[in-house]
């Protein structure tokens, strides 16, 4: 149990899920984000990096699918040394709230590849479900 006035990364997450979600008009609104297309919800991905200097390129994109690989991070190294690789994480949880509400079939994938874990890069995965019936 977690003792008074300590956060819990459980609890972490579902916040910045939830800061995520209430961003979302305002961020959709800003860079002009078309909820149906994969690369323009990425653009997402692409401006919050910009903010904190990560850097990194597409590898794949098309309208349903955008495979990010983001290779520079200054802290991601600090993390890692310091054992606590989940920073990424709250970021992604953000970035998922956000998708929810522009588009309820759009996703971001559970981090298993990042730079603060030890890997070589970040990958970011951005998805949209679409029914076959809609297509």
């Amino acid at each position: 149990m977690a003792k008074k006035g300590s956060l819990t990364m459980e609890d972490a997450l579902k916040t910045t899920y939830e800061l995520g979600r209430e961003l979302a008009p305002v961020v959709s609104d800003l860079l002009s984000v078309d909820s149906e297309d994969a690369s323009s919800l990425a653009k997402i991905v692409e401006f919050v990096n910009s903010l904190l200097d990560i850097k990194g390129r597409v590898v794949k994109s098309d309208k349903n699918m955008v495979i990010r690989h983001e290779r520079e991070c200054l802290l991601s190294g600090q993390f890692a040394e310091r054992k606590s690789p989940y920073y990424c994480h709250l970021f992604q949880a953000m970035y998922k709230g956000l998708l929810c509400e522009l588009n309820p079939c759009a996703r971001a994938n559970v981090l298993e590849i990042t730079k603060s874990m030890g890997g070589e890069y970040c990958e970011i995965i951005t998805t949209i479900e679409r029914d076959s019936r809609s297509l």
